[in-house]
């Protein structure tokens, strides 16, 4: 759990340090699938903590999804696969 709290903070931190002017940018959907992957494979298996108003395994998924997608983006599409370009 920390893990992925980790890596979805420095994904926000990350985020934080764009440029003024705005940017195309790409989303690399193959090392996004791969960073999503990983970070499902470090955290614990199975849910910690369920009840009516509270699934922390959801939020889990959510934040590696999250973090993956914003590892993802990059500026040149020359350096992602054909297959795995998706326009931003």
């Amino acid at each position: 759990m920390r893990t992925a709290l980790l890596i979805a903070m420095a994904a926000l931190a990350l985020a934080a340090c764009d440029d003024v002017k705005p940017r195309v940018t790409y989303l690399d959907q193959c090392a996004r699938a791969k960073l999503f992957e990983e970070c499902m494979n470090r955290i614990p298996k199975g849910p910690e903590h369920i009840t009516a108003t509270s699934n922390r395994w959801n939020d889990t998924i959510e934040a590696c999804n999250d973090s993956a997608r914003e590892m993802s983006f990059r500026d040149d599409p020359t350096t992602i696969t054909t297959g795995c370009r998706k326009l931003w």
